[in-house]
């Protein structure tokens, strides 16, 4: 009798670690949830943040880089003109003819060209809080993984892509 007790209490005790186990899982697999929710809201906050910044000067740029179109200013009538001089009145020159310049320097005055730049640039050059931007090395392949979404190179550690925010393959 004293043994079926054991046995029973044994069984008892082996359930219950099963439950304990059990729930302590189901609570990690939570807190993982709950994390990757809060770090996806995070990388969702953080893109559109991003997107809004660079939408501006990106628009910016496409206008500063285009180069303004030639403007003209005397256009030669594409119709020969015909002098009408009222009678008695002495010949007068069409408005778009100077004497001594002809037509064609008239029609277009040269748009001003951007400056040229230079394709040395020195890092000391750099204001002292920018002199360690863009400087480092770039990714070596061995820490490098890329995302299967937008392909774009992420650190092996990233949960989610820096890029796009989609969950990265472990």
């Amino acid at each position: 009798m004293a043994a079926r007790r054991e046995v029973q209490r044994q069984a008892m005790m082996d359930s219950q670690r099963e439950m304990d186990i059990q729930r302590e899982v189901d609570m990690r697999r939570l807190q993982e949830a709950e994390m990757e929710q809060r770090t996806q809201r995070a990388v969702d906050e953080a893109m559109k943040k991003a997107a809004a910044e660079n939408a501006v000067p990106q628009q910016d740029a496409a206008v500063m880089v285009s180069p303004p179109p030639q403007q003209i200013y005397h256009t030669p009538s594409p119709m020969p003109m015909q002098m009408q001089s009222p009678p008695g009145q002495p010949y007068a020159l069409a408005p778009n003819m100077v004497p001594g310049i002809p037509p064609e320097q008239m029609a277009r005055v040269p748009s001003p060209q951007p400056p040229a730049y230079s394709s040395e640039y020195l890092p000391q050059d750099r204001p002292k809080s920018a002199q360690g931007i863009g400087s480092a090395a770039p990714a070596t392949e061995s820490n490098v993984r890329y995302c299967t979404e937008c392909g774009f190179g992420c650190q092996i550690g990233d949960k989610f892509c820096s890029r796009c925010g989609a969950k990265q393959a472990t």
